[in-house]
């Protein structure tokens, strides 16, 4: 398998710059469900732009849904992974486990990325996420390339 570079972006310009400089796939969150709190956030149109041009560049693109949702946001969450997919999101990047199920039992048809906010520093872990249907688990910063 080859590596994928895959960078942030927290506005659409840049987003466009990660592309130009080199990135094969970009991540970012939105204006609700990401923890990405500080380094800027989409809206759902830009999300749908910027998949757009990271499309036609040939580049993936995945959206952080990385909160910890209270009983009354998993509608909302759902609501808006309806509209990623639509818009073509290439995966979503999700950290709680009742978010996984939701998404499942609503249909939604995108990879599950887990997040490094989901704890993952083990390989129970990771192996537990992958019988959940997760597609890539985004290890802890803690972990050693080892």
């Amino acid at each position: 398998m080859k590596p994928e570079l895959t960078v942030p972006a927290g506005t659409y310009g840049k987003l466009i710059w990660a592309v130009q400089y080199g990135a094969d796939a970009v991540y970012f969150g939105l204006d609700f469900g990401s923890l990405r709190a500080f380094a800027g956030n989409f809206t759902l149109d830009e999300a749908a732009n910027g998949l757009d041009y990271l499309h036609k560049k040939g580049k993936k693109g995945y959206v952080t849904l990385n909160i910890y949702p209270f009983s009354d946001e998993y509608d909302k969450l759902i609501d808006i992974a309806a509209k990623l997919a639509d818009a073509g999101a290439d995966g979503l990047i999700v950290s709680d486990i009742g978010l996984i199920f939701e998404l499942k039992k609503a249909g939604i048809k995108i990879p599950i990325h887990i997040s490094t906010q989901a704890n993952t520093t083990s390989s129970q872990t990771v192996l537990a996420y992958r019988q959940l249907g997760a597609t890539r688990v985004n290890l802890a910063r803690e972990l050693s390339l080892e």
